[in-house]
């Protein structure tokens, strides 16, 4: 498995920064034929069960793609979620989560479909992934119709509402 070493130096991570929003910037300049209503992504928000940043610990990255790549990291903010039978919430600060997403490496021919893909190198990039996530159980958690946005550090408030302006958080 290949291993990346984040910058550590503020140059460093401003540059890793500015890449991941410069990345996500082409890859979001995709034909619109590639991606679904804004409102699709809008009501995804709204129906989420779960709103979180998670601090990302690991990824494991296929070494062939267009992939599905997994983020693992712990729940770092709780923007909202649910409870069990017993009224405890579903996810607390410090839960460990995995999340897969779609990636592909620049270069790779995207797969046909309304797929959102993220780049290796911006995952890569991301210390910290915010992210509406459906299902009932730690078991069945997913990311809602492609709603997260990888982040070079946590934030105070979401980064991403769900009447944030943008088509989608990705």
């Amino acid at each position: 498995m290949r291993r990346w070493i984040a910058p550590t130096t503020r140059v460093g991570m401003a540059a890793a920064a500015g890449l991941l929003l410069a990345l996500q910037a082409l890859v979001l300049a995709a034909p619109a034929g590639a991606v679904l209503p804004p409102e699709v992504y809008r009501a995804a928000r709204i129906q989420a069960n779960h709103h979180v940043q998670i601090t990302v610990t690991d990824r494991d990255i296929p070494w062939i793609t267009p992939g599905l790549c997994r983020i693992h990291g712990t729940v770092k903010t709780v923007f909202r979620t649910t409870a069990d039978a017993t009224g405890t919430p579903l996810l607390t600060p410090g839960t460990p989560l995995t999340l897969t997403v779609d990636c592909l490496r620049r270069g790779d021919k995207p797969l046909p479909g309304g797929t959102l893909w993220s780049l290796v190198g911006a995952i890569k990039g991301a210390e910290v992934v915010e992210a509406y996530l459906t299902g009932d159980s730690l078991d069945t958690l997913a990311v809602a119709v492609w709603q997260y946005i990888l982040l070079p550090g946590a934030t105070d408030a979401p980064a991403c509402t769900p009447d944030t302006g943008l088509p989608t958080c990705w």
